[in-house]
C-alpha cells in the first residue's frame, strides 16, 4: 500500500511541477508581450506579413489579366483567321469563275472560229460563185437576190 501510495505521490507531484511549469511558461510569454521589443519585432512581422498578403493578391490579379489578354488574343486570332479564310474562299470562287469565264470564252471563240470557217466554205457556193472568184466580195458589196 505504501508502494502505491508513493506512486500515487510521484504521478501528483509530477502533475503538479507540469502545471507550475506551464504556468510560468504562459507567465513569461505575457511578460514578453509587454515588452516594447518584443511588440516591435510583433508588429514588424504583422508589417511583413501584410506586404506578403499585398503582394500575393496583386501577383493573382497580373495573372488573372494576363489569361484575359491571352484569352482575348486567341478570340480575335482566331477571328482574323476565319476573316483570311473567307477571303481566301472568295478568291478561290473568283479565280474559279474567272477560270469558267476564260473556258466559256475559249469555247465561244471555237465555235465561232468554226462558223466562219464553214460559212467560207458555204458561202462561195450559195451564191453561184464555183469559179473559184469571189465576185461581188471582191467588189466589196454583196448583192442579195
Amino acid at each position: 500500500m505504501e508502494a502505491q501510495l508513493s506512486l500515487l505521490e510521484a504521478q501528483a507531484a509530477k502533475q503538479v511541477l507540469e502545471q507550475s511549469k506551464s504556468e510560468a511558461a504562459q507567465a513569461a510569454a505575457q511578460a514578453a508581450l509587454q515588452d516594447p521589443v518584443v511588440q516591435m519585432q510583433q508588429r514588424e512581422l504583422d508589417i511583413k506579413q501584410s506586404e506578403v498578403d499585398r503582394k500575393s493578391r496583386d501577383d493573382s490579379m497580373r495573372t488573372f489579366v494576363d489569361v484575359a489578354k491571352l484569352i482575348a488574343n486567341s478570340d480575335n486570332q482566331f477571328a482574323l483567321i476565319e476573316e483570311r479564310s473567307a477571303a481566301a474562299d472568295a478568291r478561290t470562287d473568283t479565280q474559279i469563275d474567272t477560270a469558267q469565264i476564260r473556258a466559256n470564252a475559249t469555247v465561244d471563240a471555237a465555235r465561232i472560229k468554226a462558223a466562219a470557217d464553214v460559212m467560207r466554205s458555204v458561202l462561195p457556193g450559195m451564191m453561184g460563185l464555183n469559179d473559184g472568184s469571189n465576185g461581188p466580195l471582191e467588189q466589196g458589196a454583196l448583192v442579195y437576190s
